[in-house]
């Protein structure tokens, strides 16, 4: 009886760190600023071309790039805008998903043939299935709510 008891504790112990990593949310690139994010459907509604400086956004991880994840897709309520990585500093995991925060300055861009070939070879899909205009968000920081399916 004792000996199992310890084997339950132990267990325990083990799957503990597990579940609370699981939990806790990731950063990539730079510290996430403090404060309220801004729902990336809002923002996309009330866009203004003159937004120049940096403003936090929420969402959920709609896609992300298979091949090395330096871009995603942030969606909420049937809109999303494409998530760079600023200056290629840092990429995401290519299995991530969840809930995400953004922190970087949203535009909206016209993409280039190459550039759309390249988005189209980075998410699998033909050429024809990337819109050649879309929001976009180049980001200091990033934060996950979940890493990857792998984490879970």
């Amino acid at each position: 009886m004792k000996l199992l008891t310890r084997l339950c504790i132990l267990a325990s112990l083990l799957s503990a760190p597990a579940m609370a990593a699981e939990s806790q949310p990731q950063t990539f690139g730079a510290a996430m600023p403090a404060g309220p994010a801004r729902s990336i459907a809002q923002a996309i509604d009330g866009f203004a071309t003159d937004v120049s400086q940096p403003q936090k956004y929420s969402g959920r991880v709609a896609k992300v790039c298979h091949q090395k994840g330096c871009w995603m897709e942030l969606e909420a309520d049937g809109r999303s805008a494409r998530v760079t990585m600023l200056d290629y500093g840092f990429f995401l995991p290519t299995d991530a998903q969840g809930q995400a925060e953004v922190y970087g300055t949203l535009s909206r861009v016209e993409l280039d043939e190459e550039t759309a070939a390249h988005y189209a070879k980075d998410a699998g899909v033909a050429i024809e299935d990337v819109a050649r205009s879309e929001y976009q968000v180049v980001a200091h920081s990033v934060q996950l709510a979940m890493t990857s399916a792998s984490d879970r």
